[in-house]
């Protein structure tokens, strides 16, 4: 966020926060039986329009090849209220905590895109962010193991340390942290600023990725 004096003589620039909220799906069961099987079909019919645009990641994303941009998804009504319930209650523990005063413009946010990854054993993604988005999210709707999305503090200019990244992995952040206890059936949130990326996964696991802004909203 960017603010300047009237004659452009000074300002100041914030940085986005860095939080990372998550929450369990209520009706994750009744999401999956129904999404799951028309993410296979939807694969199996555009089998040849798969493309990787990435540089070095071994993941199937329709971000790269779904014409209808995220229709199917779009039109999953409890998918849709699940996304909303999670946003809500992260404004409001962001405006709870005094980082932002989101509540009333929050009124105007729209899930602006949405898409679905599959990973296979030794997947991967690599590093990236959602910019210029202000809120992005992930659920993970099918991970037969450990969820281990990492994100990165882009504040921390000695990495290494013990802030310079997080972790879902208990094995990485232990197993008594709320972070450790998201799985399948989570949705985490966080700027769409923030780095973050997939190290190889060991299991089968699909996700929904998404995209929120916010009419008139300049930071946090």
């Amino acid at each position: 966020m960017l603010k300047e004096s009237v004659k452009d003589s000074a300002g100041i620039f914030y940085f986005p926060p860095r939080f990372i909220y998550h929450s369990k799906v209520e009706k994750h069961n009744t999401i999956k039986r129904t999404l799951l099987p028309e993410i296979e079909k939807h694969l199996e019919e555009n089998a040849d329009k798969i493309v990787n645009r990435w540089v070095s990641s071994n993941v199937i994303s329709s971000y790269h090849f779904d014409e209808t941009n995220g229709e199917m998804l779009f039109n999953n009504e409890e998918l849709m209220n699940a996304i909303w319930e999670a946003f809500n209650e992260c404004v409001f523990f962001l405006d709870d905590d005094a980082w932002a005063n989101l509540t009333e413009i929050s009124k105007t946010a729209v899930v602006r895109s949405m898409w679905y990854n599959k990973y296979k054993p030794g997947g991967n993604q690599e590093i990236h962010n959602h910019i210029p988005h202000h809120f992005s999210g992930i659920y993970y709707l099918e991970n037969t193991g450990i969820v281990n999305t990492t994100w990165y503090n882009p504040d921390n200019y000695f990495p290494g340390g013990d802030y310079d990244h997080v972790s879902c992995d208990p094995n990485l952040i232990g197993p008594d942290t709320s972070m450790s206890k998201i799985s399948e059936g989570y949705i985490v949130m966080f700027p769409g600023p923030l780095p973050h990326y997939v190290p190889e996964v060991k299991h089968d696991k699909t996700t929904i990725t998404f995209n929120i802004d916010i009419s008139g909203f300049s930071g946090y």
